[in-house]
């Protein structure tokens, strides 16, 4: 029964402190509200006391405009301006309304600080004077005595209506000035009661419900390292049930943990077969993947040169029936420096095949690598433009699919094509790199076989490449109109 009288007291005070906290703060919001509503009659207030000191001197430029000119226009203006100050002067005195700005009428409450009202009197009393004045100057016929002499006594009386004026509006800012302090106190107190019940509701929430918790948290680091001894802690009923709940779930997790053992001894070998079966697939697989590099590797070097080599004899041949001696020569050199040529390149796949990897090379340097060697069999000019992007590094799978590409690309123009001029470009926008290569030889159709019915091989390799890199492959070409051969793939972040 004390327990659950504990329990019930934690409740009960943890909701008068949560009440007692939303009410300290609904009358902080609520005085803040009433504070801008004040400052803001106050500011009005003083606006209407300082607009009486203009009014003064709006009526002393007309009585000198009276005074000098003679305008009877001034006289309208001034009984107009003497109209909105006696309004306004009751109005702060006795509470009413007025006008402000022109066209629009405002309440305002009677002044209830002692010293303004003492300020307020005296403007009224010089006020009396002041607008006796003003009617005789009305009244009066223009240049009389009567009127020269109210006129004097005006400019006499403006100073002081002027200095009584700005000592309302002074006696007025201070009063704002008293509110908005006493206001800062009420404020910090309200601040000070909240900070105090956040801290006892702070020690409550520690005592009962943070440090039982801190402990049930230890219990369950020792559950998971495998203790499954019982859980005992004391505080309110709902750790108590928590508690409970952590030892019924012990239990169920023993009782699991011991049928877990018996399925996993199960399972064990089973996936040991599984894996065995899966290492002979993964090798299948490999062994696959090899296949497809090496047929492409192929294609890309010993075929393409055999290729050459048989369009060079076919060169030969006919050089040979025209009684070309010297240029069979020079055919049979070159012809002789490509057997040379296709045999190391045969040694280079070969220990390429066997060596460890070599550090990397600019995409860059290849490239212009490439585009040298193909210029020194006797291809057509080739243009390289790599712009201004930095220097790419890529792996050495990703370099091989480009260069091969390129190469590719390059020995199309040369063989197929009968192209004039190549060029190619290697552009990087944002996240992708771009590889185009075009030329102005007669073009083809990318969609129709070869003249003899073959498939086109190469554009197959080339796009298998394309999708090695995850990039994509898009070829232009038209008979007549040349070919342009565009490779984009996208950079990994470690690529420079």
């Amino acid at each position: 029964m004390r327990r659950e009288a504990m329990t019930a007291s934690l409740q009960t005070r943890m909701g008068i402190l949560l009440l007692a906290f939303f009410g300290l703060l609904s009358i902080s919001v609520a005085a803040t509200f009433w504070a801008i509503d004040t400052q803001k009659q106050d500011a009005l207030i003083i606006n209407l006391a300082g607009r009486q000191r203009m009014l003064v001197q709006q009526m002393t430029r007309d009585v000198l405009n009276i005074k000098h000119d003679g305008a009877e226009a001034s006289v309208q203006s001034l009984v107009e301006a003497a109209h909105t100050f006696e309004r306004t002067l009751t109005a702060l005195v006795l509470g009413g309304t007025t006008t402000y700005p022109p066209g629009r009428t405002v309440a305002i409450p009677a002044v209830q600080d002692a010293e303004t009202l003492t300020a307020l009197r005296q403007v009224q009393a010089t006020w009396a004077t002041f607008r006796g004045h003003l009617n005789r100057i009305v009244a009066a016929p223009p240049a009389s005595p009567e009127r020269l002499t109210a006129i004097q006594a005006v400019e006499n009386l403006a100073p002081i209506l002027i200095w009584q004026a700005d000592e309302v509006v002074r006696r007025y800012e201070a009063a704002a000035r008293h509110k908005l302090a006493r206001l800062g106190r009420i404020q910090i107190a309200f601040l000070a009661g909240a900070l105090l019940l956040l801290v006892l509701d702070f020690l409550l929430l520690h005592k009962l419900i943070v440090r039982p918790l801190r402990e049930l948290g230890s219990t369950a680091e020792r559950i998971g390292g495998g203790d499954f001894g019982p859980i005992e802690l004391t505080g309110p009923r709902e750790i108590k049930r928590l508690a409970h709940s952590f030892n019924q779930m012990q239990a169920q997790l023993q009782a699991w943990t011991e049928e877990l053992e018996t399925r996993v001894e199960q399972r064990t070998a089973e996936l040991a077969a599984l894996h065995e079966a899966s290492r002979e697939i993964a090798l299948q697989l490999e062994i696959n993947k090899e296949r497809q590099r090496i047929a492409a590797e192929m294609h890309d070097g010993l075929a393409q040169m055999l290729s050459y080599l048989g369009l060079q004899v076919e060169q030969i041949v006919d050089l040979v029936e025209a009684d070309r001696a010297e240029e069979v020569i020079g055919r049979l050199q070159r012809l002789y420096k490509a057997i040379e040529q296709a045999s190391q390149d045969v040694r280079r796949s070969i220990i390429r095949l066997q060596e460890s990897p070599q550090p990397r090379r600019a995409l860059q340097d290849q490239l212009a690598a490439i585009v040298k060697e193909f210029s020194r069999q006797g291809g057509p000019p080739v243009t390289l433009s790599l712009g201004t992007i930095p220097s790419l590094f890529l792996s050495r799978d990703q370099c091989e699919q480009v260069t091969r590409v390129v190469q590719e690309a390059l020995l199309n123009a040369r063989r197929h094509a009968q192209a004039g001029r190549v060029i190619v470009r290697l552009e990087r926008q944002g996240t992708e790199a771009t590889v185009t290569i075009t030329d102005d030889g007669r073009g083809f159709d990318p969609d129709a076989p070869h003249d003899d019915g073959r498939p086109r091989f190469g554009l197959s390799v080339m796009r298998a490449r394309a999708a090695r890199l995850d990039g994509r492959l898009d070829i232009r070409s038209s008979p007549g109109r040349g070919t342009q051969i565009t490779l984009t793939w996208p950079l990994t972040p470690n690529t420079c």
